[in-house]
């Protein structure tokens, strides 16, 4: 799945939007060449133009009635100038967050018909990506940072390997190490769990430590570190937040005892730490089947503690509050 977009540098061209926009409308018949390019702002094609009015235009052609997909002989041009160095760096850099935005949904079709283009997903897709590669050693870091992070989504080993160089300090990709955890996340991370974890427990960057805690649910050696970071009121907010959420995915049965303890402690961070335990046992505990053992009598450390912060936690007073209404029959009929 995409992570939160790209985490590594593919926001900066949206194709965090790219799930959620809708193909461009058909048009009543396919387009010759002239017709494609018609309605194209001719600033965009035109390299005496100023970056920014170009990808002014670039925008337009995207997000008009025709759009992207319905342009392919503006593809073809755009896909040029994306790997052409002499090209402004800024503006190779937003066609290829339009490209991405384009390409995205159809690596996830074999093949099929859209808008009026029977094609073959797969093989526009490798086409791209073969063009993708070649920025992988391309002067701008930018460029470099959103192909490492789109080609990771394929299993490609050299976007691989480079990241884990940077792991192991000595990769030539501009990546911190955190980018670099982003990049293996975007693969089937087990194989490189023990090279994260050795990152992790090599440095205390909070953004390192936190994309590793966000990694390492699954492997057995780090779950004692995400107890910890969890239950430590000096680790910062956020390390906490990831380590709770990790082990919320990982370890449903074990989690209601750390999230228990959690609601009495006393730090400056403990109201936001036990704001973000009671939210997440909500998720869980609002299901069918866990209000049908509070009916049965069904109570544990985490619900009485909830109960707890009624009378002694004004901040917390109104969240515990919806947490009873929404987890326990008894106590909703006891609210009314």
């Amino acid at each position: 799945m995409i992570r939160s977009l790209l985490l590594i540098g593919l926001s900066i061209c949206g194709l965090q939007a790219a799930c959620n926009r809708p193909f461009a409308q058909q048009p009543p018949a396919p387009l010759s060449v002239d017709e494609q390019l018609a309605r194209v702002p001719p600033a965009l094609l035109d390299s005496r133009v100023q970056a920014n009015v170009r990808i002014e235009g670039l925008n337009s052609a995207a997000n008009d009635q025709l759009g992207l997909i319905n342009r392919p002989a503006l593809v073809e041009r755009l896909r040029k100038i994306m790997t052409d160095t002499q090209q402004p760096p800024a503006l190779r850099l937003a066609i290829l967050g339009q490209l991405t935005t384009l390409y995205f949904p159809m690596t996830h079709t074999m093949t099929g018909k859209r808008d009026g283009f029977e094609h073959d997903a797969h093989a526009a897709a490798d086409a791209f990506n073969a063009e993708v590669r070649t920025l992988l050693d391309d002067k701008d870091p930018r460029l470099q940072k959103v192909a490492l992070a789109w080609l990771s989504m394929f299993q490609d080993p050299e976007a691989t390997k480079r990241a884990v160089d940077v792991l192991q300090g000595k990769g030539r990709a501009p990546l911190s190490t955190g980018e670099a955890i982003g990049v293996l996340s975007f693969v089937d991370a087990a194989s490189f769990y023990p090279v994260i974890y050795t990152a992790y427990r090599g440095t205390r960057d909070v953004t390192t430590r936190e994309a590793a805690l966000r990694v390492l649910g699954n492997y057995a050696p780090a779950r004692e570190d995400l107890r910890v970071v969890a239950l430590a009121p000096q680790e910062p907010v956020r390390l906490r937040r990831a380590a709770l959420e990790t082990l919320f995915a990982v370890d449903r049965e074990g989690f209601p005892k750390t999230a228990s303890r959690l609601l009495n402690e006393q730090s400056k961070s403990s109201n936001e730490i036990a704001s973000v335990v009671i939210t997440l046992m909500r998720v869980a505990r609002s299901q069918p089947t866990y209000r049908e053992r509070k009916l049965k009598g069904y109570d544990d450390d985490f619900d009485r503690g909830v109960r707890a912060l009624l009378k002694q936690n004004s901040a917390l007073r109104d969240l515990a509050h919806q947490y009873l209404l929404d987890t326990d029959p008894t106590y909703k009929a006891t609210a009314r």
